[in-house]
């Protein structure tokens, strides 16, 4: 079985924005407080497979422990809700939940509710303008991720802190690549192999192992020919 590599700290990302990184760190450190000052919202948007929704679901634990030093829940399911806004189809019903989910708040270091908004990009444009008034609750904070940043309403940017999620440069995902293909038995690798592949993926986690894989086997195949 090939093991994950989906990131699972912040460490484990590469990010061709190195606005994003820093405002990322400023969040974590406390330097930006988190809700606050009219942005509960924090939108990840960008290409696909670059690590958008597993960021957004790191965030919470990661704004948790920022905030204080005792870890309330092992269960991170306490410190935020998921919704797929692919499966939602009406938006007064979808603010309907998020009051209930904000209502039913359970206290963390963060003392404040996280909902998670997957492709946020799918509500439509009178459900993107209601979850203003949502937004402006106290104790509360909206995560959300796009691949299409240019279909989110401006109110919903405009109260949120931007991170680009853009696929990172070959050269900075190399040693990530370098270590799967080392894991999966391809140790002659040359780094101008995986350059290509780092090229080709965009930024794709999926798309890296599945590419390296398939690379290994088809020169094993020429190899045994």
């Amino acid at each position: 079985m090939i093991k994950s590599y989906e990131p699972k700290s912040l460490s484990d990302f590469s990010f061709s924005n190195p606005q994003t990184e820093k405002t990322l760190k400023l969040l974590l450190s406390k330097q930006i407080p988190y809700p606050a000052n009219g942005k509960n919202g924090i939108l990840l948007y960008g290409a696909y497979g670059t690590g958008k929704t597993t960021l957004a679901k790191l965030l919470p634990i990661l704004l948790d422990r920022a905030y204080g030093e005792k870890q309330f829940f092992e269960d991170s399911r306490w410190l935020y809700d998921f919704i797929s806004c692919g499966q939602v189809t009406r938006g007064d019903l979808l603010m309907a939940k998020i009051n209930q989910m904000i209502d039913m708040h359970f206290p963390s270091n963060l003392n404040a509710k996280i909902v998670i908004l997957d492709e946020v990009d799918n509500l439509s444009e009178s459900a993107q303008r209601s979850l203003k008034g949502v937004m402006n609750r106290k104790y509360f904070g909206l995560i959300m991720t796009t691949n299409y940043i240019s279909k989110i309403d401006s109110g919903l940017k405009d109260r949120s802190h931007l991170l680009n999620m853009d696929a990172p440069s070959p050269a900075s995902v190399l040693p990530l690549l370098r270590q799967i293909a080392i894991d999966i038995g391809w140790t002659d690798a040359l780094d101008a192999d995986l350059i290509t592949i780092a090229k080709e993926c965009k930024g794709s986690y999926r798309g890296y192992v599945s590419a390296i894989v398939t690379e290994a086997d088809n020169r094993k195949c020429l190899m045994a020919a």
